[in-house]
């Protein structure tokens, strides 16, 4: 079948996990000496795991419109990796909320940390996959793909080790999580990489 239904249904579901994070952001107006400055402070840690969140399933969307814009017929393989993938996307916004409410919490970090690590790894067996199928056998194109698994591979081993590192300090874990999309926007905007993040 054509890849564009995928990658439709694909972008509607990614949408659909980024609004549902939105909701958590609320303000408790309930009590009577409300006030919006403590409500906000309140929100802080929903704001950051939101922001985090938000940049992660981003920067995952257009990894993934890289990645098919390479591939023309999807095939029953690729359908169900590709359901694995939003399978863990679509707990992000459990771990988002998780760190919204008890960020200092270590199982809140692990889960977080996780969710993110199920999601890395559900993607480098896209992204190998769907090399298996190019046509284009070129050494660059070879090079490209090893080079791609490798950061692929660094991520998954970030995101393990950040699962370790949140049962003792929770606040390291997500320093950690953060390096991810960090180092993604420094090889793209300063080195001009995001054309040879294909496969």
């Amino acid at each position: 079948m054509s890849t564009n239904r995928l990658e439709a249904f694909s972008d509607g579901v990614i949408a659909i996990v980024i609004t549902i994070m939105v909701f958590d952001l609320k303000l408790q107006s309930s009590s009577e000496d409300f006030s919006i400055d403590d409500s906000i402070r309140q929100l802080l840690p929903n704001f950051l795991s939101y922001g985090v969140s938000f940049i992660m399933l981003a920067l995952m969307w257009v990894r993934h419109h890289q990645l098919f814009s390479h591939v023309k017929v999807a095939d029953a393989r690729l359908l169900w990796l590709n359901i694995l993938l939003l399978f863990a996307m679509s707990f992000v916004p459990f771990g988002t909320h998780l760190v919204g409410i008890a960020p200092l919490e270590p199982q809140s970090a692990v889960i977080y940390s996780a969710i993110f690590l199920f999601s890395a790894v559900s993607f480098t067996l896209i992204r190998s996959y769907v090399s298996s199928l190019s046509s284009d056998r070129s050494t660059r194109s070879s090079n490209i793909h090893k080079k791609t698994i490798r950061r692929n591979l660094i991520a998954i081993g970030i995101y393990i080790l950040s699962c370790v590192v949140a049962c003792y300090m929770p606040i390291v874990a997500y320093i950690l999580i953060t390096t991810i999309p960090i180092s993604y926007f420094i090889s793209t905007f300063f080195y001009g990489q995001i054309s040879q993040q294909a496969f």
